[in-house]
């Protein structure tokens, strides 16, 4: 019986933990995606062209349209000489899919002030 009270006393709460996990979505996830397009989109503008060799990619559990979000880890030289490791997180194609393995290169533009910052210019 004080299960069942305890049960019913939670039922009000419902609505509210919805409208949380509702704006969490927004804030987090939406928000922060929407973030990552456009520094994606600043850097492919403004950002230094460089190949970068693919080390890891996995899905992030996003879909942009028909295409799955994946983060790619890629390694690249600046034109200073310097080796970087850093993330891109791009919605790719499913055709497109088997040109980005581990091992392929692919095109990129990074930010010279913030060298973890790349964009996969494939498009």
């Amino acid at each position: 019986m004080k299960r069942f009270v305890q049960f019913i006393l939670i039922i009000p709460l419902l609505p509210l933990l919805g409208i949380f996990g509702l704006l969490r979505f927004f804030f987090v996830d939406f928000l922060g995606y929407i973030r990552t397009i456009n520094r994606n989109f600043s850097t492919l503008k403004h950002g230094i062209s460089a190949s970068g060799r693919i080390i890891f990619i996995s899905q992030t559990g996003e879909k942009d349209a028909n295409n799955l979000v994946y983060r790619v880890q890629i390694s690249y030289e600046t034109v200073e000489g310097e080796t970087v490791i850093a993330d891109a997180v791009n919605a790719i194609n499913p055709i497109d899919i088997s040109h980005f393995q581990p091992g392929n290169t692919v095109p990129i533009k990074y930010n010279p002030k913030e060298k973890d910052q790349i964009a996969i210019n494939y498009h």
